[in-house]
């Protein structure tokens, strides 16, 4: 229970990466999907 804090930091830091690779990817559909718009109409 010593290493609480650390593992904690650890944790968030792997939160951090989980919502950049989230946005990144919801973003990068978002844009494929625009494009497809665009394209059809």
């Amino acid at each position: 229970m010593r290493d609480a804090p650390d593992t904690k930091h650890r944790k968030g830091k792997q939160l951090l990466w989980f919502v950049a690779i989230y946005g990144m990817s919801v973003a990068a559909i978002g844009a494929v999907a625009w494009v497809i718009r665009l394209w059809i109409v």
